[in-house]
């Protein structure tokens, strides 16, 4: 009872996460239904809150108090301690570890080292990004090389005209080379706004599960993805421009 009286303000209210207000169509001032071991029963939505921890799952939060009488659940699963400045953050770490040895399904982690090892974690997770888009990038290069070069042979008697009537070498592969940086601007020209709406939708739903992050226009990455996208294209048409400047002019004559 003693533990009722204490939370009694905070009685049958919840505080919801984005996604779960998101998902069921809630808000504040409205009301919850959850459905217990007692029955159903209400809550009134006093709040919109994300926890980092469960940011990606639907998760209300509730006071101890409904939480014993409604579900009968009084474990703990996590606990916080906010450390006084003053303390001496070695000894009150050494007492805890002391304290949580009674307790195995409970660790010590403090504020900083899970805060490094989620850096850690984005880090590795771009980092194979990265590497994904290396990969990608080296079946784009074969692919536009492979287009080039099958255009090539295509207009083999129409690169022995031009070079029968005196085209030189150089302007048979710029050619070439024009080709296959036009087919690069073509899909940077689609790409880039087709990538600017899906990371400006992904901020939208970030905002929605709570978390306020303020769209910026990536100008500094449209430009790297614009002279990427076209050095590909330079890539892509060096072995097509090479074989076709140096086709053999009355081969390509007679080429049927």
């Amino acid at each position: 009872s003693s533990l009722r009286d204490g939370f009694a303000e905070y009685l049958n209210r919840a505080i919801v996460n984005g996604i779960l207000a998101a998902q069921w169509g809630i808000g504040v001032g409205l009301t919850l239904h959850l459905q217990t071991p007692e029955g159903k029963q209400e809550y009134r939505v006093v709040g919109v809150g994300t926890d980092y921890l469960n940011a990606k799952i639907p998760t209300a939060y509730i006071a101890h108090a409904d939480l014993a009488r409604d579900f009968h659940e009084t474990s703990d699963l996590m606990l916080l301690i906010d450390l006084d400045p003053k303390a001496n953050a070695q000894a009150v770490r050494a007492e805890i570890e002391t304290l949580v040895q009674r307790y195995p399904a409970f660790d010590v982690l403090d504020y900083e080292s899970f805060r490094q090892f989620q850096l850690n974690a984005m880090e590795q997770s771009l980092t194979i990004l990265y590497l994904l888009l290396i990969a990608f990038a080296v079946p784009m290069v074969i692919g536009l090389t492979s287009t080039l070069l099958i255009n090539v042979l295509e207009r083999a008697r129409e690169i022995g005209v031009l070079r029968a009537v005196g085209a030189a070498r150089s302007p048979v592969a710029r050619i070439v080379i024009a080709e296959s940086m036009l087919l690069s601007a073509l899909g940077i020209v689609f790409g880039i706004p087709t990538g600017l709406w899906l990371g400006y939708t992904r901020v939208g739903l970030f905002q929605t599960a709570g978390f306020v992050l303020p769209y910026r226009f990536p100008a500094v990455g449209i430009a790297l993805v614009a002279w990427v996208g076209l050095g590909i294209g330079g890539v892509g048409a060096w072995l097509p421009a090479w074989r076709a400047a140096r086709l053999d002019i009355l081969a390509t004559l007679r080429y049927e």
